[in-house]
């Protein structure tokens, strides 16, 4: 029954997730109409999101705006549009009577929209949550390759009430081991999740140099087919995290005591964060001495190059 009606709450989420983007994407799409109409001198009687009786609108202008009960599309009634007698006195903010370029530009701002919707989103969305590199890197002056996704953090924590939310597994909490296999990346995680979904797994994780466990048990989800395991987390690549995979024999790191597995938390001073922060600290400095603090067991230390 429990797992039931968690299936439930989340199917219920995902209609309404997908009511509210459909909704969104309609509501541009008329606005483009509607703003354009405005802009070449077309009256618009009615601005609606949504079908059905209307729960509220409000007067604007010659438009009545309103928001109707179901939530399953939209319209603008432009003037002329459809009705072929129109009042004298509205002639003039007649579709009918614009030029065939002010009727062109009403008819694809709607589309216009739309487009410029996703093109902010594709630009967006790597600027705000970031792109993923798995690329190992060289550094002549160091001569470690750094994988930046080796590590994989808890990036987001869908729900506290969620299997892991609900043992204590916390945003950026950075995933060690499952059921004490070592993490090599996320897709290694999504893996170890679903060979362990319906049993308890135990997660070994890093937060503030401190290494803890949780124990929970993965639930059955059926939004999706096959069934997944769900744990109510989503992993990320950690993108703090600059962790040596290969040292070069004789190397300047090697004979500083570097060692593959180490993490790279500072270079004079200036905590790393990104692959990129690393090369230029490098090449500013590039016949300098370089002091690192690096991360092992747990504990740190700092090493002079």
């Amino acid at each position: 029954m429990e797992n039931f009606l968690l299936n439930a709450f989340d199917i219920g989420r995902l209609v309404i997730q997908i009511v509210v983007a459909f909704g969104i994407v309609i509501f541009l799409h008329e606005l483009g109409h509607f703003l354009m109409a405005k802009i070449v001198g077309v009256g618009a009687t009615e601005f609606a999101l949504g079908m059905g009786p209307a729960l509220f609108g409000f007067q604007w202008g010659e438009t009545y705006c309103k928001l109707c009960a179901f939530p399953i599309g939209g319209y603008v009634k432009l003037i002329g549009e459809e009705d072929d007698d129109v009042p004298v006195n509205l002639r003039h903010k007649s579709l009918r009577v614009k030029p065939a370029w002010a009727k062109i530009s009403v008819i694809f701002a709607g589309p216009f929209m739309n487009f410029a919707l996703a093109l902010i989103l594709l630009i967006g969305i790597p600027l705000i949550w970031g792109v993923s590199r798995t690329l190992p890197v060289e550094y002549s002056a160091l001569e470690p390759y750094i994988q930046k996704d080796s590590a994989v953090v808890a990036s987001y924590v869908v729900d506290p009430r969620k299997p892991a939310g609900d043992a204590g597994v916390k945003k950026d909490d950075t995933i060690v081991a499952v059921n004490g296999e070592p993490v090599r990346n996320v897709a290694h995680f999504e893996q170890l999740m679903q060979e362990n979904g319906g049993e308890s797994v135990t997660l070994t994780l890093k937060r503030d140099f401190k290494t803890l466990k949780k124990t929970f048990k993965p639930r059955k989800t059926r939004v999706r087919t096959p069934e997944q395991w769900l744990i109510g987390v989503m992993a990320a690549p950690d993108e703090r995290t600059l962790k040596v995979r290969k040292v070069t024999p004789d190397s300047p790191a090697d004979k500083a005591g570097i060692r593959a597995g180490d993490i790279l938390v500072s270079i004079d001073g200036e905590k790393l964060r990104h692959i990129g922060q690393l090369h230029a600290l490098i090449q500013k400095g590039e016949d300098k001495t370089h002091e690192f603090v690096v991360e092992r067991d747990g504990k740190t230390h700092t090493k002079t190059i």
